[in-house]
């Protein structure tokens, strides 16, 4: 396993969802882009429910690697749902950044 963090404030974690979490997680790895920190924030509220916001559960991805610190975050009804599509979209942010060092 990674060193991945997992934080949540109003969700209770799972064994199943923490294991989804990093099998996930491990396609970020791949790219073989040196990453020093990575947290991941998860919130399921009914708060956003009530300002007329479909979206229930909220992730937030922090990504540092060198010289770099990335975040995304993504929304969903669905918290595997929101999962899939935060770790979709920092996946496409590591590749830039793997971009950007073979042009230097």
């Amino acid at each position: 396993m990674y060193n991945v963090l997992i934080h949540s404030k109003s969700l209770k974690i799972t064994l199943a969802l923490e294991n989804f979490i990093y099998k996930e997680t491990e396609k970020l790895f791949k790219p073989k882009v040196k990453i020093v920190g990575f947290d991941i924030y998860l919130e399921n509220d009914s708060l956003m429910r009530k300002n007329k916001d479909n979206n229930k559960a909220k992730i937030v991805v922090d990504v540092v690697v060198p010289k770099k610190h990335l975040v995304v975050q993504s929304s969903s009804f669905d918290m595997y749902e929101a999962i899939l599509l935060a770790i979709k979209a920092m996946k496409r942010e590591i590749m830039k950044v793997k971009n950007q060092e073979i042009k230097v």
